[in-house]
């Protein structure tokens, strides 16, 4: 039994709650990070920043879709709906809905 298979047995112990506003993004860590490098950008006035905040931005929707990935495997239908609510990155859009 592989450590993700003891993760998803655990998980399909918990029902798939969704406490969060609609309007706010699923990922919120990945959220504040992405705004804390756009914010250096920002601050340092572009240079080598740009590369940096282009290169984490495809890091992270990588890393999304692989916990996604597990997410749909564990909480099948339930996560689609939620999916389909709730924007991925990005808050009070529609960019990322399912």
């Amino acid at each position: 039994m592989s450590s993700e298979d003891i993760l998803i047995h655990l998980a399909r112990r918990h029902l798939c709650t969704r406490r969060v506003v609609p309007k706010f993004p699923r990922t919120p860590i990945y959220t504040g990070l992405l705004g804390m490098l756009v914010g250096s950008l920002l601050i340092a006035r572009g240079g080598e920043w740009v590369v940096g905040v282009a290169a984490a931005l495809i890091l992270l929707e990588v890393k999304i879709v692989l916990e996604e990935r597990l997410l749909l495997a564990t909480f099948g239908e339930q996560y689609v709906q939620f999916k389909r609510q709730v924007p991925q990155l990005i808050p009070f859009t529609r960019w990322g809905r399912s």
